[in-house]
């Protein structure tokens, strides 16, 4: 297996570009960022080629003696504790990872911060929504059943107005304007109640 190949450096890189390049290669292949089927194993073989090219005394070991590994294979309790070791270090690069990707992520809404500040606070709305989207999902989410709650209570208000008016107006209400066409009733007791729908204009 060309760890070099994987990690996609050269033979005499450097431990940074060597981190560089697995950062660069797992966000890709991290099986709860990538979907594909076989992201699990190119996840699996990035962090084996990190494991021997970041450890000096491990890489030295691995390329100094081609058939080390086969020849491990052919002692069944040394590969059971080949497979414990390797499930420990594949949990803690797993975590490593996510402390490595916290911090990236933390460091660059710092860096964001830092720009918008040097800026005048000059947000773009694409800024806002990425910031934000849990806010202004719920801000969409009230304008959309806005309606919901709206309608109804206009409804009940309509309803509760004509109640009001007939139960004033068992009799035949007169029906008055004033002088700038709006339209007043009058019941039976002499008392005046705005009715704006029969308003002339």
């Amino acid at each position: 297996m060309n760890y070099h190949k994987i990690l996609g450096v050269t033979t005499n890189a450097c431990k940074k570009t060597i981190r560089e390049a697995y950062l660069k290669k797992v966000k890709l292949y991290h099986p709860d960022l990538n979907k594909s089927p076989d992201a699990t194993t190119k996840f699996k073989q990035i962090q084996e080629a990190y494991q021997a090219l970041y450890n000096d005394n491990y890489s030295q070991k691995l390329y100094d003696n081609e058939n080390s590994y086969n020849q491990r294979r052919n002692s069944e309790n040394i590969k059971n504790n080949k497979s414990y070791n390797n499930y420990n270090e594949f949990s803690d690069f797993h975590r490593a990872f996510y402390e490595e990707f916290r911090r990236m992520s933390k460091q660059e809404k710092h860096n964001e911060y830092a720009r918008y500040a040097n800026n005048n606070y000059s947000y773009s709305i694409n800024d806002i929504f990425h910031k934000y989207p849990r806010e202004f999902f719920y801000i969409n989410l009230m304008f959309k059943l806005c309606p919901l709650f709206v309608v109804p209570v206009i409804f009940l208000f309509v309803v509760y107005k004509q109640y009001i008016l007939k139960s004033y107006f068992k009799e035949k209400p007169i029906l008055i304007y004033d002088s700038y066409g709006r339209a007043f009733l009058i019941d039976t007791h002499g008392r005046k109640f705005r009715a704006s729908e029969f308003d002339k204009y």
